[in-house]
């Protein structure tokens, strides 16, 4: 029997809320999400409760009303009107405890490097200014890289940090694609895990190979051993009232000391099936890791931040484990970095010889609208234009100036609305992959997706009184803001990303967005 006491401090993060029930009417009007946010309100004003962003309320393991709590909650699903779960009608529930972080000054501990939640994509931008930063080699292209910037790998440098590997990049002066040599270890499963589970209910298109098995920090209900005593009445309840396939019990991702490598950065969290082959950009992903020593070294010489850091790698010793070593019973060699040190010679010689190659001498865009428009009037006139100017097809070039919000776009977009691109893709030299970047004009609209009460004036998230005028085929978009303090002359442009809600790029103004694609344009001639 394996007995088992949730840590000191724990929460439970759940949601409540079900269509079950909801008359067919109600479906059709679209009103179905009012009627499954009555559970919520009506747990809300029961329990004195404010349910979180994505519908969440988090608890703590030791409040006192829990019991209380619950009963209402299986009250509810016994009368059918909903319960914990995911709002869609087939009571699945969504609940999950979250053990205690380890804290940053755990000199023991190890800390994943965060990028943060936006790509780099122009050498000369980063996401809020940081250092170390992902760039994909296209749009929903899996198998982005790490890079660092030249400030980064002379901070590594200077402070004599061990465990890095870096190779300057074949396109692009001050950064560097970086990587770790060396593999923090399996890990541990969560004491509440069984393995024989794990393994045999994997996903039969991600299978868990054994020379990839790593340890499995969150024990889902699905793979709970099955002599499991749970020492909480309040996390029993929860798993015989959860589905089994989106509730866990989550606990820090631990590793066993004696075999951590003797480097400041490793790399950890690799996929479960085999590495994609040499020609894919990503084929082996992995994220990077440094302890203690490093962490500080690196907020110290300002190129990373306590909140670049994610939550920290617990380390305990081998005598402490509670679980199976796999480090010690997988008799497999650990997955390879990103490059082994033969790959990295040869990829650095294929870098030099591109670095090295001629390329064509390019002008630098004019940044102001005026010049903008005189030279993309020349070109055009002169039988070389970057794109198809909007003027040259008639209906929607019509559309866009009928709009009624074309009167509130800022004047200098108004000014290069007749040779804006109608569309503009940007491929790399893979034509099957995802464009690494595209934009297609649209009528000026408002994004009328967005709730309607949320924030006008905050940067980091889109207002629904911004003015759209270009989409991407997978439903980002570009606008400008309203309010901006440069309107109506000018504005600042912003790429939003359709799954985040969050800039995916910005331009200070629309003349520096113009040259921008017409620098991008040409580089692709």
């Amino acid at each position: 029997m394996k007995i088992w006491t949730p840590p000191k401090g724990s929460k439970i993060v759940f949601e409540i809320g079900c269509l079950t029930g909801v008359p067919s009417d109600v479906l059709r009007k679209g009103n179905a999400d009012k009627w499954a946010e009555a559970p919520r309100r009506a747990f809300c004003k029961e329990f004195n409760r404010k349910f979180e962003r994505y519908r969440h309320d988090t608890i703590p393991l030791s409040d006192a009303r829990w019991p209380e709590m619950l009963d209402w909650i299986e009250d509810l699903t016994k009368r059918g009107e909903g319960g914990v779960g995911r709002g869609s009608g087939n009571g699945l529930g969504i609940w999950w405890m979250e053990a205690p972080k380890p804290k940053p000054t755990d000199r023991t501990a190890w800390f994943p490097l965060c990028t943060g939640r936006n790509e780099i994509r122009s050498p000369n931008r980063s996401p809020n200014a940081r250092h170390f930063v992902r760039r994909e080699p296209g749009r929903n292209t899996w198998g982005f890289v790490l890079l660092a910037s030249a400030e980064f790998k002379n901070a590594v440098d200077t402070a004599g940090l061990t465990g890095l590997a870096f190779l300057p990049l074949a396109d692009w002066d001050g950064w560097w694609q970086v990587w770790a040599t060396k593999p923090l270890g399996r890990g541990l499963d969560h004491p509440l895990v069984d393995p024989e589970k794990l393994v045999a209910r994997a996903d039969p298109d991600q299978p868990i190979l054994e020379p990839r098995r790593r340890g499995e920090p969150c024990a889902w209900i699905r793979y709970l051993r099955e002599d499991a005593q749970i020492t909480s009445p309040t996390i029993a309840r929860l798993v015989a009232l959860g589905d089994d396939q989106w509730c866990r019990i989550a606990g820090p991702h631990r590793v066993v000391r004696e075999h951590l490598p003797q480097t400041d950065f490793a790399y950890s969290q690799w996929t479960y099936e085999e590495d994609h082959p040499p020609d894919w950009v990503g084929r082996r992903f992995r994220d990077i890791c440094c302890n203690h020593r490093a962490r500080e070294a690196l907020i110290d010489a300002g190129v990373m931040k306590p909140s670049h850091f994610t939550t920290p790698i617990l380390t305990i010793p081998e005598t402490d484990a509670d679980t199976e070593v796999l480090d010690r019973t997988i008799k497999h060699p650990l997955p390879l970095p990103v490059f082994t040190a033969e790959e990295a010679a040869a990829e650095a010689k294929r870098r030099a010889s591109i670095r090295s190659a001629p390329t064509p001498k390019r002008t630098t865009p004019p940044k102001s609208a005026a010049a903008l428009l005189a030279t993309l009037n020349a070109r055009i006139d002169d039988g070389y234009p970057p794109w198809t100017p909007l003027r040259d097809h008639g209906r929607q070039h019509k559309k866009f100036r009928g709009s009624r919000f074309f009167v509130s776009l800022p004047d200098a977009l108004k000014q290069l609305t007749d040779v804006l691109p109608v569309e503009l893709e940007v491929r790399g030299d893979d034509e099957d992959e995802e464009p690494e970047f595209e934009l297609e004009l649209s009528p000026p609209h408002h994004p009328t997706w967005l709730e309607q009460d949320a924030p006008h004036d905050d940067p980091e998230h889109p207002s629904p009184h911004d003015i759209v005028f270009a989409q991407t085929g997978c439903g980002d978009w570009f606008a400008i803001r309203s309010t901006d303090p440069a309107m109506p002359t000018d504005a600042r442009v912003t790429w939003w990303d359709h799954e985040t809600f969050t800039p995916r790029d910005q331009w200070p103004d629309v003349a520096t967005f113009i040259a921008y694609l017409l620098e991008i344009a040409d580089r692709t001639q």
